[in-house]
């Protein structure tokens, strides 16, 4: 807020490191100080005939690796 760069733009905030969605869900986790995960795995295939319309945007974003490129937020914002 108050600086004229970021003024309508979008920005990732995303960190540098690369982690598995299971070590993600964990570093959440520890962060809330909760207790060690054990992940279930759900199929997408079966996911999408078992629910509704949310989980068809859990499939077709998290099923895949998502890198995000985070240069513009370093330099406008001195996000690191």
């Amino acid at each position: 807020m108050g600086n004229a760069r970021t003024f309508g733009k979008a920005y990732h905030i995303a960190g540098e490191e690369w982690m598995t969605w299971n070590r993600h869900h964990q570093s959440v986790a520890e962060t809330l100080y909760g207790p060690t995960l054990t992940p279930v795995h759900i199929p997408p295939d079966l996911l999408v005939r078992l629910g509704e319309a949310c989980e068809l945007v859990c499939v077709e974003n998290f099923q895949f690796n998502n890198v995000f490129h985070t240069p513009a937020a370093r330099a406008d914002l001195d996000f690191r």
